[in-house]
């Protein structure tokens, strides 16, 4: 399970996810959301409070590439969220 850790090495939260194998995982610039990108091709993200997740369960779950997600970035207004995925697809969610 990812574990979310603070830069004091305290740990915060442990997500519960569906997704076996994650393979990136980003926080929005303003640090109010973390989305993850998995094996199985889905995006999550989650909204997170001020020292912990604010729901283990994402408030996104939605397949963007038919195969892993190698990375994800957000907009600089973290507003939009890229992935680019095995399938070499550069996708805008």
């Amino acid at each position: 399970l990812p574990v979310l850790i603070d830069k004091s090495g305290l740990k915060l939260s442990e997500l519960q996810t569906a997704c076996i194998d994650t393979r990136c995982m980003l926080f929005s610039g303003n640090g109010d959301h973390l989305a993850a990108g998995g094996r199985d091709g889905f995006l999550r993200i989650w909204e997170v409070g001020s020292r912990e997740l604010a729901s283990e369960t994402p408030i996104v779950t939605v397949k963007l590439h038919p195969r892993r997600i190698h990375a994800i970035a957000f907009s600089k207004d973290g507003t939009l969220i890229y992935s680019v995925g095995e399938d070499q697809d550069l996708v805008q969610y």
